[in-house]
């Protein structure tokens, strides 16, 4: 047994090529290096051989052991498939890109398009759709706590000066509202539009980052107030 294990390794260090040789490999060193890396062994290969003359000879040694077309239909249907792969991943990047670029071209159409913007806007500025929608949302909110809770807007207006500020405080539990807010208020105590609308405001739920900033923003924001709640 020892002597036929020698006799193959003499078979293949002769067939074998150094790493080093700057002989371009022969059919038979192609073949011994292919059996190797079949065993786990890798060592890289340089060769002055076509595709066709690879096929050849994988046929030849091999042809009995394995179907050779097969293996070469599927790489090259692999490399088809890495080719369609591709072309999607290309397409699919362009659109994106396309997409990003209308994007930055539509929100170039609006002065306000971050929902942290609206506490400055000003009356004439364009607001993006989407800030617009969720002003409009606000305002149904605010208009349904008036229709449902009439008596009690109703029992309001009929306190004093001292009693309503002491009302509109107390509902101030959610979002921070100006001293100069405050100030109109107390000024305009007796406005029921502007009282009523602002105690609607403070009653919504804004525990949610968004609509914390959209009723912060319309409270501090009195354009904004008489434009969307008005």
């Amino acid at each position: 047994m020892g002597k036929n294990t020698d006799n193959m390794n003499d078979l293949l260090s002769s067939r074998i090529n150094s790493p080093d040789s700057p002989h371009p490999e022969t059919v038979n060193s192609m073949f011994s290096k292919m059996m190797l890396q079949m065993t786990g062994f890798r060592e890289s290969v340089k060769s002055n051989l076509s595709y066709e003359e690879v096929v050849a000879i994988l046929r030849e040694h091999l042809g009995g052991l394995c179907d050779i077309d097969s293996l070469l239909d599927k790489k090259t249907n692999k490399q088809e498939v890495d080719a369609d792969a591709n072309a999607l991943f290309e397409k699919l990047l362009k659109e994106l890109e396309d997409e990003r670029e209308a994007e930055r071209v539509e929100m170039e159409q609006y002065t306000i398009t971050d929902i942290d913007e609206l506490i400055v806007w000003k009356v004439g500025q364009t607001i993006h759709p989407a800030l617009e929608d969720s002003l409009t949302k606000v305002r149904v909110f605010v208009e349904q706590i008036l229709e449902n809770d009439k008596e009690s807007f109703e029992e309001f207006q009929d306190k004093s000066a001292k009693d309503k500020m002491k009302v509109l405080i107390y509902f101030n539990k959610q979002f921070y509202i100006h001293k100069k807010v405050w100030d109109e208020l107390s000024e305009n105590i007796h406005d029921p539009l502007l009282t009523n609308k602002m105690i609607g405001l403070m009653r919504i739920d804004a525990s949610g980052l968004n609509i914390n900033k959209l009723c912060k923003a319309l409270a501090n924001n009195r354009d904004l107030f008489n434009a969307y709640l008005g």
